[in-house]
This record gives structure tokens, C-alpha cells and sequence, in this order.
């Protein structure tokens, strides 16, 4: 169905503009429906990245399956849902879904809520001992209802609740709550694929990019578009994702190093696909030697930049800086693609990016146009491509960097 990428060697990957563009104006179309979890509009998905993944000469990543299955509970609170407050001197504050407030569980269950619970005030409810914080500290909550600061302005008690150390209290207020629930339990998959590694088939270097997005909407009235396509999100990462396959896949010599591909699901709904993969890895987490995810590809043209999303943690930004410099970049924080234009400058890239955030991003109107200019993701593409080369012909092990909180987990796993 798409076009095919070649590599006539290992460094001088080929990567047409015609497939990339093919990639996501397929995905992104109306026949597919938004790529929601749980619609035909991911069956429509899956098998068209997994057709592609064949097409590209990849292996299946999980066994002879190129699908994992990922466990999803879908649980849709009833509007009737409630909440009382009750505080000294009998006074009471009743609030009702969904003007006054929003009540929703974790729990798959048909019903659930408590009643007359002693309310706790726990700071921002932050439990991360990498960090060696925790709101929850020397606080009995057991039966309690732990109220956080987020989107509450209690002054002082916020100020408090940012320095480490702070020790939450009890309150001179109950709370009772209820929600009905109606539970489905499903599936959805991530989609795996891989090259062998010719000398360490044991290691690798893993891809990522999420392949669903919001679906249609059930409030469009006749006439009006329904469908989130989410062409930049994030078709624009699955298209990656697919022709950096074909490229490692037609690389000669192979890469010492295994290369894995995942197109994970459930991003949009609490990023449940990569946190299931990262669970239940294709290959065990100690032996995958870094990784890459690709979300969201600005279609801005050719930039002098590269976006780093944690910028100052990871030892494999030395890496991805060196490959930048090559193509007269520099990583600057915060990966996704750059925005300042060798040619229209800076400010391009931000106005485009603005106007995108509040124009398009998570709206039907994320669409493919074949205006859009996508030079920079081909820019990208051989970024990407360059960067889990060298590190899969190498026998380096890229760690978190020595003061960062996840270095000592990292460590652990490698012993």
C-alpha cells in the first residue's frame, strides 16, 4: 500500500518524502476512524501498521506475533455522582456532577463511595522516594479521603506543601461520596516488531511512538466533522516509527545490536500501552540499551534545533548531540522535533507551534494537508536513525546521568 524505503548501507539510510507522507495521510484518514482503542478503528489501525512492519522486513517482536495484547478496563462513571462536606457547627456543602464536581474510581467496579470519611490534607499527594519526598509521610489515612493541593488555593498550606519535608494534617471536615460505574473489560495491543542483532541479539535499541488517538466525538451535530484524525498526533510518529524499521531492516552489515519497534497504545488515556510494555518488555529491561519515542512530528520544514524532553538526564543526549551537531543542530530542553527555522527563524516555529496548540492539537481539525512542509521530519528521521545506529554497533551502555533520581534503578537492574 505505501511506498518502500531503502539503504543502500548503513550510513547513507533513504528516507522518501513520498512514504512518509503515505504513512500519514493513510492514518490520519477518515477511514480510520480517530484510532481509538476498543473501535474498528483500531482493528483498521493494527493491521495496517503491522502490514507495514512486514512490508519493511521487520520480524514480530512478541514471539511470532507482531501484536501484545494489553488488558483495559474502561470504566464510565454514571452523571449522577455526588459529594458532601460537612464541617464543625453542622454546616454542610452538597455538590452534585458534573457543575460542582467530578467523582471517578480507579476501582472496576459497579458502585462505589464512603461516607462520613475524615478528610486529610496531604499537600500535593506526591509519593516519589527517587526524590525522597512524600506527602503521605507520618499521615494516617487509612478510611480518610486525602485532599490535595492541585487546583485549591489554601496560601500558606500550598507554600508548605512545596518544601520537602512538609507533613500533611487532619482536618475538622468528613466527606461522603458515591458513583455508580458501568465496567467493560477489553483489550487493546501495542504493536512490536524487530530487527535481530547479528552479534548481540540480546541487546537492543527500542523505537517507540503511540499510535491512537481520540476517535470521533458523539456530540458533532449532522453535517459537522466527528473524526479526531490526529494527523501530527500522532501518525507523524507511527510513520517514523515504520520507516526507521525499513531502514534498519535494509541495513548492511546488520547492526551488532538488536532494534525494536513499538507502536504503543492507550497513550491518550494515561500512557497505558508503554507502561504495559514496560511491565511485560519484549526483551528483558536490562538489556535494552536505550531508547527513542516519537510523538507529535512538527510539519515546520528543516530546523536548527532538536527538542529534548528531560534535558540534562541521560547520557544518550551525548549521542543524540553529536549526531545534531552533524546536521548543524543543537538540543535544546525539553525529544520531540525543533522549531527554529534555519531560513524563517525562531519565530516561525513558535507562532506555528502556538498556533497549532490552540487550533488543531487534540481537535478535528488535526489534519493531514500536503502543504505541510516535511523536510524536518526527514531531518529527524536520519537523527533517529544515526543515533540507534551507533549505539547498536557499539558495546557502551548509556546510563541516566550520576546525580539523577533514576540512576541508582537503572544501576540496580544491571547487576
Amino acid at each position: 500500500m505505501l511506498a518502500a524505503c531503502t539503504a543502500t548501507h548503513a550510513d547513507t539510510p533513504v528516507f522518501p518524502e513520498s512514504s512518509d507522507r503515505k504513512h500519514i495521510e493513510v492514518l490520519s484518514s477518515d477511514a480510520f476512524e480517530g484510532r481509538a482503542p476498543g473501535t474498528a478503528g483500531e482493528q483498521k489501525t493494527l493491521a495496517c501498521i503491522e502490514q507495514q512492519f512486514r512490508a519493511a522486513g521487520l520480524q514480530p517482536g512478541i514471539g511470532d506475533s507482531y501484536l501484545q495484547p494489553v488488558p483495559v478496563v474502561e470504566i464510565m462513571p454514571h452523571a449522577d455522582a455526588a459529594m458532601r462536606l460537612s464541617g464543625a457547627g453542622g454546616k454542610s456543602l452538597e455538590l452534585r456532577s458534573p457543575d460542582g464536581v467530578v467523582v471517578w474510581t480507579k476501582r472496576p467496579v459497579p458502585a462505589s463511595g464512603i461516607g462520613n470519611a475524615g478528610v486529610v490534607y496531604a499537600g500535593y499527594g506526591l509519593v516519589a522516594p527517587e526524590y525522597g519526598w512524600n506527602d503521605y509521610a507520618g499521615l494516617d489515612v487509612r478510611g480518610k479521603l486525602a485532599l490535595a493541593a492541585a487546583g485549591m488555593d489554601f496560601g500558606a498550606l500550598k507554600q508548605a506543601s512545596s518544601v520537602r519535608g512538609f507533613q500533611g494534617q487532619a482536618t475538622n471536615l468528613t466527606a461522603s461520596m458515591s458513583v455508580r460505574n458501568d465496567v467493560r473489560n477489553t483489550a487493546s495491543y501495542n504493536v512490536v516488531g524487530r530487527v535481530p542483532g547479528s552479534k548481540r541479539p540480546d541487546e537492543a535499541f527500542v523505537y517507540t511512538a503511540h499510535w491512537d488517538h481520540l476517535g470521533r466525538t458523539a456530540n458533532a451535530k449532522p453535517g459537522e466533522d466527528a473524526i479526531f484524525n490526529g494527523a501530527q498526533d500522532n501518525a507523524t510518529g507511527v510513520s517514523a516509527l515504520i520507516e526507521l524499521g525499513r531502514a534498519f531492516a535494509a541495513t548492511k552489515p546488520a547492526p551488532e545490536r538488536s532494534l525494536i519497534f513499538v507502536a504503543v497504545t492507550a497513550e491518550e488515556s494515561g500512557l497505558l500501552g508503554s507502561e504495559y510494555v514496560a511491565a511485560h518488555p519484549p526483551i528483558l529491561v536490562a538489556q535494552m540499551v536505550g531508547g527513542l519515542n516519537m510523538d507529535n512530528l512538527y510539519s515546520v520544514g528543516k530546523t536548527r534545533d532538536i527538542t529534548v524532553i528531560g534535558f540534562g538526564k541521560s547520557e544518550l543526549e551525548d549521542d543524540l548531540r553529536t549526531v545534531a551537531a552533524g546536521q548543524g543542530r543543537v538540543p535544546v530542553r525539553y525529544t520531540k522535533a525543533g522549531i527554529d527555522s534555519p531560513t524563517l527563524g525562531a519565530e516561525f516555529g513558535k507562532q506555528w507551534l502556538a498556533d497549532y496548540t490552540a487550533q488543531r492539537h487534540h481537535q478535528v481539525t488535526d489534519e493531514y494537508s500536503p502543504d505541510w512542509d516535511v523536510s524536518g521530519t526527514l531531518q529527524d528521521l536520519q537523527l533517529y536513525y544515526d543515533v540507534g545506529l551507533g549505539v547498536a554497533n557499539s558495546s557502551r551502555w548509556p546510563n541516566w546521568r550520576a546525580d539523577r533520581e533514576f540512576r541508582a534503578i537503572r544501576d540496580q537492574s544491571r547487576k
